[in-house]
């Protein structure tokens, strides 16, 4: 459907150009949106350039921006990270002028740097076993649940950081309307959200996803792995 000056309506998106435009406005470059949807990054950029001339925007992310507007890309919902204060969590980056190094000094940066991956390579990132994973979640994943208010919980295997989680739109399905903050279990395993279902509507809520990574583990803070579940109202 056209809208003023010719342009169409976001109801005229692909699927695919829809997911493109939700990711970039989550933070995802190109790359890591061809990564996320097993594109190439051409694909990823005809998507976007089609769906740039569907809303007559000149730049992706004013067609992203455009999009979440409309109500058609939602951004992350529930998303805190216990103990990061804002000045912690922002990167900082400083130029201050080209240095030229002695030779003596590049051979000892490069050595160290070597020594660097070796020790990570020792120490690389927990497995996905050592990480904090989704046991149960109501809705469950496929399930079909009666319209009106419920409460949306997950539940990990472990006990997770106080007022620490991500519970995040994904684009697979519509984000179902929340009030109030998500409360956590006395066992700490758990977060629970009051939530309004829709007659007919496919939902979809995602934990971890992209870069948001609150859910994470007490002991530790190792953040849990991504999950996602889909669910609808009869």
């Amino acid at each position: 459907m056209a809208g003023a000056g010719g342009a169409m309506t976001a109801d005229s998106l692909t699927d695919g150009e829809r997911h493109c435009l939700q990711l970039l406005a989550q933070g995802y470059d190109i790359k890591s949106i061809a990564a996320e949807c097993g594109l190439s990054v051409n694909a990823v950029n005809e998507r976007l350039r089609s769906a740039r001339a569907k809303l007559g925007t000149t730049s992706s992310r004013a067609a992203a921006r455009l999009l979440a507007q409309t109500g058609g890309a939602p951004q992350k919902i529930w998303d805190n990270k216990s103990g990061i204060s804002p000045a912690t969590a922002t990167r900082h980056a400083a130029v201050s002028g080209r240095r030229v190094w002695p030779l003596g000094v590049l051979a000892m940066l490069i050595a160290v740097a070597l020594a660097a991956v070796l020790i990570s390579s020792n120490h690389a990132e927990p497995a996905l076993a050592a990480l904090p994973r989704v046991v149960a979640s109501y809705p469950v994943d496929g399930a079909v649940i009666a319209p009106g208010p419920f409460t949306l919980r997950v539940t990990f295997d472990r006990p997770m950081a106080p007022a620490s989680y991500s519970f995040v739109a994904t684009g697979l399905g519509t984000y179902p309307q929340c009030q109030g903050k998500p409360v956590q279990s006395a066992d700490g395993r758990s977060y629970s959200l009051r939530c309004q279902a829709a007659s007919g509507t496919a939902y979809a809520v995602g934990f971890n996803q992209g870069r948001f990574r609150g859910f994470r583990a007490a002991q530790g803070g190792a953040p849990a792995q991504s999950a996602v579940i889909r669910f609808r109202a009869r």
